[in-house]
């Protein structure tokens, strides 16, 4: 099951690597949600059940957020209220050692900066992320996940800076 993980997270990567170069949240988070699925499997097939469990209540959170553009009863705090106690309840069930608070940390502070925040948050945000994730994957021994998330470190990185610019050249510039 070890390669099948392995396997899972690269294609993870692969898909993680276009999605944050989306200049919309909307098309990020529906083209994150595939590379999420493939990581659900990867954290499930190493039996690292709070990754897995945090992934999957992100996958469930991402497709409720694109809706939410749509559907203003979705753009309501009781949904980002009941994600964090989602998180935290996963977070304590699948609780095995301090390690395991890690994915529940970062998707809190994730939730939190994508609910109504502008791309360029959600970019940012997703740099610190992707370090904590790095954290998570050295404890669980997964190289093919220290290895996406240093590559979506990089690459996120560089999608935030060229946004922070556009941003800065539009109000020097009018």
């Amino acid at each position: 099951m070890y390669i099948a993980s392995q396997i899972c997270e690269l294609i993870a990567l692969l898909i993680d690597l276009i999605a944050y170069h989306f200049k919309t949240k909307k098309r990020m988070i529906v083209v994150s949600n595939i590379g999420c699925f493939f990581n659900i499997l990867h954290y499930l097939f190493l039996g690292a059940f709070s990754g897995c469990a945090a992934k999957v209540i992100t996958f469930i959170r991402n497709a409720i957020i694109v809706e939410k553009e749509n559907r203003k009863g979705l753009n309501n705090i009781f949904f980002l209220v009941l994600f964090v106690i989602l998180y935290l309840v996963f977070g304590v069930i699948t609780y095995n050692g301090l390690y395991t608070v890690i994915p529940t940390i970062i998707c809190i502070i994730y939730l939190l900066c994508i609910w109504n925040g502008n791309e360029l948050n959600v970019k940012g945000a997703s740099c610190l992320c992707t370090l904590l994730w790095i954290i998570y994957n050295v404890f669980i021994m997964s190289y093919a996940g220290i290895l996406t998330n240093a590559v979506l470190f990089i690459s996120t990185a560089i999608a935030y800076i060229r946004e922070r610019k556009k941003q800065v050249k539009r109000k020097n510039y009018g």
